[in-house]
C-alpha cells in the first residue's frame, strides 16, 4: 500500500487540500506532494532510512503536516511528541520510542537539544539520537538545518496493514506516558 497523498496528487493536484487559518494560504494536493518529496528527499540525504523511528517536536505548522507524510513515504516510524515538553520528559519519550532522528523548529531546538546527546549511543542520561535536524535555521552546532541537506532520491516505502506508521504517546492518567 503507498501513501494517499501520491494517489490523491495523480487524481487531483489542482483541488486544495490545505488552507491555513493565519495567513489563507491555499496548498494544493500537487503542491503539497511535491513539498513531502522534496523533504522526504532530504530526510534520506541526511540518513534518514526506511525501519527507523523519527521524533517531531514541532509546533503546528505546514512543515509538520509535510513530515507525517514525508514519514510514511520513507517508512520511518513517525514518533510524535509535543511541543511545550520538558528536556527530561522530551529525553523519556525518546529513550522509551527508541528514537533514531528528531525533527525540531526554532521554538523547540534548545530543549531537544538538552534532553538528549546526538550522535552518542554512550548517553548518561535521557535519550540519544543518531540525527537532529531543524526545519529552521538551528542555533546550536549539534542540529542540521533541513534546507542545507541536499536531497537523495529514495523509493517509496510499501506498508504493509499490520506495519506501524505513527507511535504515540498515552496521556498518563495513571502514571507516565506510555508509548
Amino acid at each position: 500500500m503507498r501513501d494517499w497523498l501520491s494517489h490523491r496528487a495523480r487524481i487531483e493536484p489542482n483541488t486544495p487540500a490545505i488552507v491555513l487559518a493565519e495567513s489563507s494560504d491555499v496548498y494544493s494536493f500537487g503542491n503539497l506532494d511535491t513539498l513531502v518529496d522534496d523533504l522526504a528527499g532530504r530526510l534520506a540525504g541526511a540518513g534518514v532510512e526506511s525501519g527507523m523511528h523519527v521524533g517531531a517536536v514541532l509546533a503546528p505548522r505546514i512543515e509538520y503536516v509535510c513530515l507525517v507524510h514525508a514519514a510514511m513515504r520513507l517508512g520511518v516510524t513517525l514518533v510524535p511528541m509535543g511541543d511545550g515538553l520538558t528536556g527530561r520528559e522530551l529525553g523519556g519519550r525518546i529513550e522509551t520510542a527508541d528514537v533514531d532522528a528528531v525533527v525540531c523548529d526554532a521554538e523547540t531546538e534548545s530543549t531537544v537539544v538538552d534532553a538528549v546527546d546526538v550522535g552518542r549511543a554512550d548517553a548518561a542520561e535521557g535519550g540519544s539520537i543518531e540525527i537532529l535536524l531543524s526545519v529552521d535555521d538551528p542555533a546550536n552546532d549539534a542540529a542540521a538545518s533541513l534546507s542545507d541537506v541536499s536531497p537523495e532520491s529514495f523509493t517509496p516505502a510499501d506498508w504493509d496493514l499490520e506495519d506501524r506508521q505513527l507511535l504515540l504517546f498515552t496521556s498518563g492518567t495513571t502514571g507516565t506516558p506510555k508509548a
